[in-house]
């Protein structure tokens, strides 16, 4: 075996912890553009989508001749494209890229450095391992043959490389170690900044969507008779409408229930103990609503 076998690797289990970090921040970094681009991807796509649906209403209206349907339906059609067109998308793109994307370019340049500051370590650790591993395996050889080492000319320098080696692996951990944990601290001074503006972001531009549907919404005078026909078929009372109830109270009446069940306890106070669902399903099952005094 020559002196420039590979040498058995020193066990640095902070080294390691450190290049794993780094390596699932990048990771993050990267998953973090994915995720930005498919969200402003899906917002434009939605404005593009409001421009076809308007195009959609405008060309079923196009044989219409009540102008009170006509003129809101080519009105929306008309914002629809307007939306697409207006600045309110790049605004929003202005937002997300400013107080949010950009917020990342320090940590990305400080994870850069930090990178090519462990490679640099891990380069020096590879030294230090095959110098430590020279001067084992020359020991083991005189050792072997029964020789003194003093025979040796070179074993000496091999010996001060290895430690001087050794010193500048130490040193340079020990740096790696100090970038690290400055890196963990500017990376949580930043994530609920950057999530703050990310909700301001798309709070704002969602709002002014709202006020755009809101506006052509109110615009409109005519009705649509198929919500007004299916609104007059649901039965007024005694249907499979269930009475309103609050969370409490709903709650109040799983848990009586359930007693009952495990304990056979009947109510003592004459009235209905039922709760709003078994109402329901004795309706159903009855076909007609039981006299419960609780139900009206």
């Amino acid at each position: 075996m020559g002196l420039c076998d590979s040498p058995p690797q020193t066990v640095d289990h902070t080294v390691a912890e450190q290049r794993q970090y780094i390596d699932d921040v990048k990771a993050a970094f990267k998953g973090f553009d994915m995720a930005m681009t498919n969200t402003m991807n899906a917002y434009r796509d939605l404005l593009s989508a409001l421009e076809k649906v308007g195009t959609v209403f405008a060309s079923m209206a196009e044989n219409v001749k009540s102008v009170e349907v006509r003129h809101p339906v080519q009105e929306f059609a008309e914002g629809m494209r307007k939306l697409k067109e207006s600045t309110a998308f790049l605004n929003f793109n202005e937002d997300m890229h400013n107080g949010v994307s950009n917020t990342l370019i320090p940590l990305r340049e400080e994870i850069k450095t930090l990178d090519k500051q462990c490679k640099d370590v891990e380069k020096t650790k590879e030294a230090y391992d095959q110098h430590r591993y020279n001067v084992e395996k020359k020991e083991k050889k005189y050792t072997k043959s029964n020789r003194p080492l003093s025979e040796s000319k070179g074993h000496a320098k091999e010996i001060e490389k290895r430690d001087a080696r050794r010193a500048a692996f130490e040193s340079k951990s020990e740096g790696l170690t100090t970038a690290v944990r400055h890196m963990h601290e500017q990376h949580e001074g930043v994530l609920v900044g950057m999530i703050n503006e990310f909700c301001r972001s798309v709070s704002n531009f969602s709002e002014f969507l709202s006020v755009e549907m809101k506006r052509f919404r109110s615009s409109g005078r005519g009705t649509n008779p198929l919500l007004e026909t299916r609104s007059s078929m649901m039965p007024a009372s005694g249907g499979k409408r269930l009475p309103s109830e609050s969370p409490g109270s709903r709650a109040n009446s799983y848990a009586a229930s359930e007693r009952r069940q495990s304990t056979g306890e009947k109510p003592s106070d004459g009235a209905n103990h039922l709760t709003l669902e078994e109402q329901y399903y004795n309706v159903t099952k009855s076909g007609s609503p039981k006299q419960n005094p609780s139900v009206s």
